[in-house]
């Protein structure tokens, strides 16, 4: 855990708080927000790594 990391995480509560307050969002609905949030770590985890794998053996082609 880095601190970058720990700032993209967390940096959009100030957001979302006062939307989820402002559309009137029931609580029973935390849990899928939780949830969604975690799928969308998951898959960007992956797709950071797929895209990052590529532009490393793009670098290692054109240097050859």
């Amino acid at each position: 855990m880095t601190l970058p990391w720990w700032l993209l995480i967390h940096a959009s509560i100030p957001v979302l708080i006062p939307l989820r307050i402002w559309l009137d969002t029931p609580k029973i609905w935390i849990p899928l927000f939780i949830v969604v949030a975690i799928i969308g770590q998951f898959i960007g985890s992956r797709y950071l790594a797929n895209n990052t794998v590529s532009v490393i053996e793009a670098d290692k082609t054109k240097s050859v």
